[in-house]
């Protein structure tokens, strides 16, 4: 798995009401969050206010 994050990363929800978009890492950050996984880390798909809604 590569530890590259391709930008601009959209919420992969087809529901997402925001359309939410990140262009930058730091809009990434705001609008999505990372985790730590055992191989790397990794941007969340969902954006977090689809995630609070799940």
């Amino acid at each position: 798995m590569s530890n590259i994050i391709k930008l601009p990363h959209r919420c992969p929800n087809r529901n997402c009401e925001h359309h939410t978009e990140a262009s930058t890492h730091r809009e990434l950050d705001e609008k999505f969050g990372y985790r730590n996984m055992p191989n790397g880390v990794r941007s969340q798909s969902w954006c977090r206010e689809c995630r609070k809604k799940s």
